[in-house]
C-alpha cells in the first residue's frame, strides 16, 4: 500500500493505460490505449490537440463525462478529471513526467511535433470490476 492508501504497482509499472470513457454524445463506453505518467495520485496525459484545437474525442469525451474507468492488466482505477493547480505550466510539467518515464527521445518523436493539451486526473480503486 502507498501513500494513496491502495497498490499503486500498477500504474507505476504499465507503459499505458486503457481508459474506458463514456461518449458525450451517446453515453455509449468507448475505449482508447495511451501513454500516461503516474506522479502523486493522479494520472496525467498529453491529449493530441487536433488541428481545430479542442482535443481528441476522448480527452472531450472525459471533460463532458468528468469520469473514466482506467484498466491496467487485471486492475481498474476510477479517475476523476482534475484542472492544474493555477501559477503552474501544465505542460512542461506533464512533458517532464513523460521524458522521466519515456525518455526525451520518444517524447520529442510522438507528442512534441503536435500540439498538445495537458491532462491531469485522480486516480482512485474502481469500486468493482464491471467497468468495461
Amino acid at each position: 500500500m502507498s501513500a494513496a492508501g491502495f497498490d499503486e504497482r500498477p500504474l507505476r509499472e504499465a507503459s499505458a493505460v486503457r481508459i474506458a470513457v463514456p461518449g458525450r454524445r451517446t453515453g455509449r463506453v468507448h475505449q482508447v490505449t495511451v501513454w500516461f505518467a503516474y506522479h502523486d495520485g493522479s494520472l496525467y496525459f498529453l491529449a493530441h490537440a487536433r488541428d481545430h484545437g479542442r482535443g481528441t474525442e476522448w480527452y472531450r469525451n472525459l471533460l463532458a463525462a468528468g469520469t473514466a474507468t482506467v484498466h491496467v492488466g487485471q486492475s481498474r482505477y476510477l479517475m476523476v478529471h482534475e484542472p492544474f493547480a493555477a501559477g503552474t505550466d501544465p505542460l512542461r510539467s506533464t512533458v517532464d513526467l513523460f521524458e522521466q518515464k519515456y525518455g526525451q527521445a520518444a517524447v520529442a518523436q510522438w507528442y512534441l511535433p503536435t500540439r498538445r493539451i495537458p491532462v491531469r486526473a485522480r486516480v482512485t480503486p474502481a469500486a468493482t470490476s464491471r467497468a468495461r
